[in-house]
Protein backbone atom coordinates (compact mmCIF):
# COMPACT_ATOMS: atom_id res chain seq x y z
CA UNK A 1 0.00 0.00 0.00
CA UNK A 2 1.01 3.68 -0.99
CA UNK A 3 -0.03 6.34 0.98
CA UNK A 4 1.05 10.15 -0.40
CA UNK A 5 0.08 12.94 1.56
CA UNK A 6 0.15 16.60 0.23
CA UNK A 7 0.22 19.56 2.08
CA UNK A 8 0.12 23.25 1.38
CA UNK A 9 3.51 25.23 2.29
CA UNK A 10 3.58 27.34 5.68
CA UNK A 11 1.64 24.20 6.80
CA UNK A 12 2.59 24.07 10.55
CA UNK A 13 4.99 22.21 11.92
CA UNK A 14 2.98 19.89 13.83
CA UNK A 15 0.41 19.18 11.41
CA UNK A 16 3.66 18.15 9.27
CA UNK A 17 5.22 15.85 11.57
CA UNK A 18 2.04 14.60 12.69
CA UNK A 19 0.03 13.93 9.70
CA UNK A 20 1.75 10.34 8.92
CA UNK A 21 1.15 8.91 12.17
CA UNK A 22 -2.57 10.44 12.39
CA UNK A 23 -2.89 8.36 9.06
CA UNK A 24 -1.12 5.63 10.39
CA UNK A 25 -3.01 5.21 13.48
CA UNK A 26 -6.53 5.38 11.27
CA UNK A 27 -5.34 2.84 8.52
CA UNK A 28 -4.82 0.51 11.66
CA UNK A 29 -7.92 1.03 13.26
CA UNK A 30 -10.08 0.66 9.88
CA UNK A 31 -7.69 -1.59 8.02
CA UNK A 32 -5.80 -3.67 10.63
CA UNK A 33 -2.22 -4.85 11.08
CA UNK A 34 -1.92 -4.49 7.10
CA UNK A 35 -1.51 -0.97 7.33
CA UNK A 36 1.48 -1.09 9.36
CA UNK A 37 3.47 -2.05 6.31
CA UNK A 38 2.38 0.95 4.23
CA UNK A 39 4.63 3.42 2.53
CA UNK A 40 3.55 6.51 3.60
CA UNK A 41 5.27 9.83 1.69
CA UNK A 42 4.47 13.45 3.15
CA UNK A 43 5.04 15.94 0.31
CA UNK A 44 4.79 19.51 1.37
CA UNK A 45 3.61 22.32 -1.67
CA UNK A 46 5.54 25.12 -3.53
CA UNK A 47 5.68 28.18 -1.90
CA UNK A 48 3.10 29.58 -4.58
CA UNK A 49 0.33 27.06 -2.09
CA UNK A 50 1.32 28.99 0.87
CA UNK A 51 -1.21 32.52 -0.52
CA UNK A 52 -4.64 31.97 0.83
CA UNK A 53 -6.04 34.73 -0.99
CA UNK A 54 -5.42 32.36 -4.36
CA UNK A 55 -7.45 29.20 -2.72
CA UNK A 56 -10.79 31.38 -1.74
CA UNK A 57 -13.38 28.88 -0.96
CA UNK A 58 -11.39 26.01 -1.27
CA UNK A 59 -10.71 24.84 2.48
CA UNK A 60 -8.38 21.70 1.91
CA UNK A 61 -5.34 21.70 3.27
CA UNK A 62 -4.19 17.81 3.39
CA UNK A 63 -4.78 15.73 0.61
CA UNK A 64 -4.53 12.08 0.80
CA UNK A 65 -3.93 9.29 -1.66
CA UNK A 66 -4.07 6.08 -1.10
CA UNK A 67 -2.95 3.35 -4.07
CA UNK A 68 -3.78 -0.05 -2.58
CA UNK A 69 -4.40 -3.75 -3.98
CA UNK A 70 -7.04 -4.86 -1.93
CA UNK A 71 -10.76 -3.81 -2.16
CA UNK A 72 -11.73 -2.71 1.25
CA UNK A 73 -15.14 -2.15 0.87
CA UNK A 74 -17.49 0.43 1.56
CA UNK A 75 -18.18 0.44 5.45
CA UNK A 76 -14.17 0.54 5.65
CA UNK A 77 -13.63 3.01 3.62
CA UNK A 78 -16.00 5.08 5.79
CA UNK A 79 -14.39 3.72 8.60
CA UNK A 80 -11.11 5.20 7.62
CA UNK A 81 -12.44 8.07 6.46
CA UNK A 82 -13.80 9.31 9.53
CA UNK A 83 -10.92 8.02 11.60
CA UNK A 84 -8.61 10.53 9.35
CA UNK A 85 -10.96 12.91 10.08
CA UNK A 86 -11.76 12.42 13.52
CA UNK A 87 -7.80 12.30 14.40
CA UNK A 88 -6.93 15.08 12.38
CA UNK A 89 -9.30 17.30 14.32
CA UNK A 90 -8.43 15.91 17.66
CA UNK A 91 -4.59 15.51 17.52
CA UNK A 92 -3.51 18.28 14.59
CA UNK A 93 -6.57 20.96 14.94
CA UNK A 94 -7.70 20.45 11.59
CA UNK A 95 -11.47 20.51 10.75
CA UNK A 96 -12.88 17.59 8.60
CA UNK A 97 -13.66 19.40 6.14
CA UNK A 98 -10.07 20.49 5.71
CA UNK A 99 -9.33 17.01 5.11
CA UNK A 100 -9.65 14.83 1.62
CA UNK A 101 -9.08 11.61 1.11
CA UNK A 102 -8.84 9.23 -1.61
CA UNK A 103 -8.40 5.43 -2.14
CA UNK A 104 -7.34 4.00 -5.63
CA UNK A 105 -7.43 0.00 -5.66
CA UNK A 106 -5.67 -2.15 -8.66
CA UNK A 107 -5.23 -5.74 -8.74
CA UNK A 108 -2.42 -7.22 -7.14
CA UNK A 109 -1.41 -7.99 -10.01
CA UNK A 110 -0.82 -4.48 -11.34
CA UNK A 111 1.59 -3.90 -8.06
CA UNK A 112 4.98 -5.41 -9.30
CA UNK A 113 6.12 -4.89 -13.21
CA UNK A 114 8.37 -7.50 -13.15
CA UNK A 115 9.56 -6.79 -9.33
CA UNK A 116 8.68 -7.99 -5.82
CA UNK A 117 6.04 -5.51 -4.22
CA UNK A 118 8.97 -3.45 -1.91
CA UNK A 119 10.87 -2.76 -4.67
CA UNK A 120 7.87 -1.20 -6.69
CA UNK A 121 7.31 0.69 -3.61
CA UNK A 122 10.75 2.29 -3.65
CA UNK A 123 10.97 2.69 -7.18
CA UNK A 124 7.26 4.72 -7.01
CA UNK A 125 8.51 6.95 -4.55
CA UNK A 126 11.11 8.47 -6.54
CA UNK A 127 8.71 8.81 -9.08
CA UNK A 128 5.99 10.64 -7.18
CA UNK A 129 6.17 14.72 -7.11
Amino acid sequence: MLVQIALRAGESSSVQNGIAGVVRVAMRKALGGDADRAFVQVIVGSRETENPQRYQGDEIRIAILIVAADKFGARAKRKLFGHIADLSTRELDVRRDEVVTGIVETPSENWSNGYDERQWLRYMSYQLP
